[in-house]
């Protein structure tokens, strides 16, 4: 800060004024960007509580021509010709709940609600019905989840956050074994769950450099193993299939990526994830 004399016209005292600004602390502070959910962020304070309404839609869809046989030249081949487009839709409606148990603790509930829709149309030439085509749909309320977050430091002297993470879901949502089948044990509908419990540590890290935040998680997902106990498929000719106990596997992930701060209101996020699924 600068001080400069200021001369009084009728005293002729000099003045001291100050002229400029301190230049501001160094030392970091919370970030205010929120980093993406699933993976931990910046904790919300004690005793406030955060609500995140969400809305996700996803189309995916698959051509594919198959043919299996003979090519005795490029141009004929003996043989079946399929094939096959298949179209799926899902929308995702869901509400975060983020509530600050502590100044370094925070709770988080999610409740989501699923909307599904399988087209798939296969073509075979070969046969008599040479056009096969069907539609799944399935909704309802998707598995819950809740989670915990621990802020293990305070960011200091150039350190990142680190966050420990423990999330849990459950398995609430109708499965793939609790959809109606018919007698041949073909799925009349599209599960809104997986039918399984998981349980997923990891530890996030967060460095925040203005205007932006760098942030990278590794977790391990642990998927539990349940006894299923249904049969399927009792009016097939293969007959009944009894469904024993199923263990999905578990995953190990990693991810990282940065989020950007536009203005105050608006931010994007640029990131990689990746899952190792035994």
């Amino acid at each position: 800060t600068q001080t400069i004399l200021l001369a009084d016209n009728h005293t002729g005292e000099a003045q001291q004024q100050p002229v400029g600004q301190a230049p501001a602390k160094t030392q970091q502070e919370r970030p205010v960007i929120v980093e993406l959910a699933d993976i931990g962020g910046v904790l919300t304070p004690k005793g406030k509580l955060v609500l995140e309404p969400a809305f996700q839609y996803t189309h995916s869809s698959v051509n594919r021509v198959t043919f299996r046989g003979i090519e005795i030249l490029s141009s004929l081949g003996i043989g079946v010709l399929e094939a096959v487009d298949t179209d799926r839709d899902s929308v995702v409606a869901s509400l975060t709940g983020r509530l600050g148990l502590t100044n370094r603790m925070e709770m988080e509930f999610k409740v989501p609600y699923v909307w599904r829709r399988d087209t798939e149309s296969a073509d075979i030439p070969q046969l008599e019905e040479t056009d096969i085509s069907s539609t799944l749909d399935g909704d309802g309320v998707g598995d819950l989840e809740i989670a915990l977050h621990y802020q293990m430091n305070n960011g200091n002297d150039g350190w990142p956050f680190f966050i420990l993470n423990g999330r849990l879901k459950l398995a609430n949502g109708k499965g793939p074994f609790d959809i109606d089948r018919d007698e041949d044990g073909i799925g009349q509908e599209l599960a809104t769950g997986s039918g399984f419990y998981s349980f997923e540590p990891s530890i996030t890290g967060l460095y925040p450099s203005a205007p932006a935040v760098f942030f990278g998680n590794v977790g391990y997902l642990f998927n539990i193993k349940d006894d299923v106990g249904a049969t399927i498929g009792e009016g097939s000719d293969a007959g009944a299939q009894t469904i024993g106990t199923v263990d999905p596997g578990d995953a190990f992930r990693i991810s990282f990526g940065m989020a950007y701060s536009i203005n105050e209101t608006a931010s994007f996020t640029l990131g990689f994830k990746n899952d190792w699924i035994q």
